[in-house]
C-alpha cells in the first residue's frame, strides 16, 4: 500500500513539472511573436538604452517580470546599488511606456497602466535616494550621479514629447502631466543626495553633448534645459542652489547664442548670394568690334 501511494506521489509531481514546463516552453514560442513582447528598434529617437523592452504590462505574464525584478530587490542590500537598480527598473519601465504607446497609441487603459507602472518606479527611485541621504557620508557615488542626470534628461524629454503628441486627449494630457510631477520629484531628490558640482558637472555634460542631443530644436532644448534645471535647483540646499541657477543660464544664453549664429550665418550667405546676382547684373555685357 506504502509503494502505491508513493507511486502515485511521484506520478503526480512528474505531470506537475511536465505542466510547468510545457508553460515555460509556451511562453519562448509565444512571447518572441506577439505583439505584447518588443524589442527596442535601432531608428527610436529617444533611446533609453535599456536594451530589449520584453514583456509589456499590458501582457498577462507580466507578472513574470515583476517575480524577477522583487527577486533582484531582495539580492540587492547595499542602499547605493539598491538606487542604481531602481533606476534600471524606471528606466526599463519608460521604455515599456513608450512601446505601449507605440503599439496602442489610442488605447488609454493600455496607456494608464503603463504610465502608473512608471510612475510608481520613479517613487520607488525616490524612496532609495531619500535612504542614502540619510547615511553617514549621505552622499551618491560619482557613477550614479551620472546616471541619475543623464536619465532625468531622457525622460524629462520623452514625457514631453509623450504629453505634446495627447494635447487634444484630456485624461492622457493629465497622465502625463502626474507622470512629468513623480519625474520631478525624483529629480529634486536627485540633487539631496549629490554633491552639487559632482552633478552640475554631469548635467552640463548631459544637456551639451553632442553624440545624444537633448532635442532637435533650441526652443525644445532650452524647456528641457530650464524644467531639468529648476527641480534640482528646487531640492538643492540654500548654500548651493546659485550653482544650479548660474547652469541654467549659461546653457540657455549658450543655446541661444547658437541659434543666433546659425540665423546670421543663414543671412551672411543670402545676402552674398543676393549682392552677387546683382553684380552680375550690372556688368557690361562684352563689346563686339
Amino acid at each position: 500500500m506504502e509503494n502505491w501511494l508513493r507511486l502515485c506521489y511521484t506520478v503526480s509531481m512528474i505531470k506537475t513539472a511536465s505542466i510547468y514546463a510545457s508553460f515555460l516552453l509556451l511562453i519562448g514560442l509565444i512571447a518572441p511573436v506577439t505583439p505584447l513582447y518588443a524589442v527596442e528598434k535601432a531608428e527610436s529617437k529617444i533611446d533609453f538604452k535599456a536594451g530589449n523592452v520584453g514583456i509589456l504590462p499590458i501582457s498577462p505574464l507580466y507578472f513574470l517580470k515583476e517575480i524577477r525584478r522583487d527577486l533582484m530587490r531582495f539580492f540587492t542590500t547595499d542602499p547605493v546599488s539598491e538606487a542604481f537598480l531602481e533606476l534600471q527598473i524606471a528606466n526599463e519601465k519608460a521604455g515599456e511606456l513608450k512601446r505601449v504607446q507605440e503599439f496602442k497609441p489610442d488605447d488609454v487603459w493600455a496607456i494608464t497602466k503603463a504610465i502608473e507602472n512608471y510612475k510608481n518606479s520613479q517613487k520607488r527611485l525616490s524612496a532609495k535616494l531619500e535612504e542614502i541621504k540619510k547615511l553617514p557620508e549621505g552622499r551618491a557615488s560619482s557613477k550614479l550621479v551620472e546616471e541619475l542626470a543623464s536619465k532625468a534628461v531622457t525622460h524629462e524629454r520623452f514625457l514631453r514629447s509623450f504629453e505634446e503628441r495627447y494635447t487634444n486627449q484630456e485624461e492622457l494630457k493629465q497622465l502625463a502631466e502626474s507622470a512629468k510631477e513623480e519625474l520631478g520629484k525624483t529629480t529634486q531628490a536627485i540633487s539631496k543626495t549629490s554633491p552639487a558640482k559632482e552633478l552640475v558637472r554631469a548635467v552640463r555634460k548631459t544637456l551639451t553633448s553632442t553624440t545624444t542631443p537633448v532635442a532637435s530644436d533650441d526652443a525644445t532644448k532650452q524647456e528641457i534645459i530650464k524644467s531639468v534645471i529648476s527641480n534640482l535647483e528646487e531640492g538643492a540646499s540654500e548654500e548651493t542652489k546659485g550653482e544650479y541657477v548660474e547652469l541654467k543660464n549659461e546653457l540657455v544664453s549658450t543655446s541661444t547664442i547658437s541659434t543666433s549664429t546659425v540665423n546670421m550665418g543663414t543671412s551672411t550667405i543670402a545676402t552674398s548670394t543676393i549682392l552677387s546676382t546683382s553684380t552680375k547684373n550690372i556688368i557690361p555685357a562684352p563689346i563686339s568690334f
